[in-house]
């Protein structure tokens, strides 16, 4: 992982590392590693790649408008683990090593909602993606294959964190 993440200038935090220690060794494809709906979690590689993209398309983005600032659109400290549809679930890594990873829904599209995590925690993030197969608000068909969604089945979320959830592919 350090060799990987030194050469950004950032530090994962221990959730982060967790989480990579946990699933990095699969190779991923979208029909048998989404989570959930349509989840897909990144490899510590492929998350690197995407990291220095998603710095560069922030630049790209605003290189024509002096009022507009790359780190309106993905900040440094941002570090991608996931991608929902055309988003990209990120830890903020601006955090004490040890410290809970607040999680960003980075959307150009919606870039200052952004700014705003939508949890407190990648531990809370996947408990809340736990809690969604538990209820069967996300299933696994093996027949079609795929995860079909039951919002219905989960607590009232708030609408931040119902992305992470329940809003994701409609």
């Amino acid at each position: 992982m350090e060799a990987l993440v030194t050469p950004l200038g950032i530090g994962l935090p221990t959730e982060a590392r967790v989480w990579w220690g946990w699933h990095d060794g699969t190779e991923i494809d979208l029909l048998s590693h989404a989570i959930g709906h349509d989840i897909l979690p990144l490899q510590l590689a492929q998350a690197v790649e995407q990291y220095g993209e998603l710095l560069e398309a922030a630049s790209d983005v605003t290189a024509d408008d002096e009022n507009s600032d790359p780190d309106d659109f993905w900040r440094r400290e941002w570090f991608p683990f996931a991608v929902p549809r055309r988003a990209h679930l990120a830890c903020d890594c601006s955090v004490a090593e040890t410290a809970p990873t607040p999680i960003r829904h980075v959307d150009f599209y919606f870039h200052a909602e952004s700014q705003v995590p939508v949890s407190p925690s990648l531990g809370a993030v996947v408990s809340l993606w736990i809690d969604a197969i538990d209820r069967e608000a996300w299933t696994y068909d093996h027949d079609r294959p795929g995860w079909t969604r039951h919002p219905e089945r989960l607590p009232r979320l708030d609408g931040r964190t119902r992305l992470l959830v329940a809003e994701l592919g409609e």
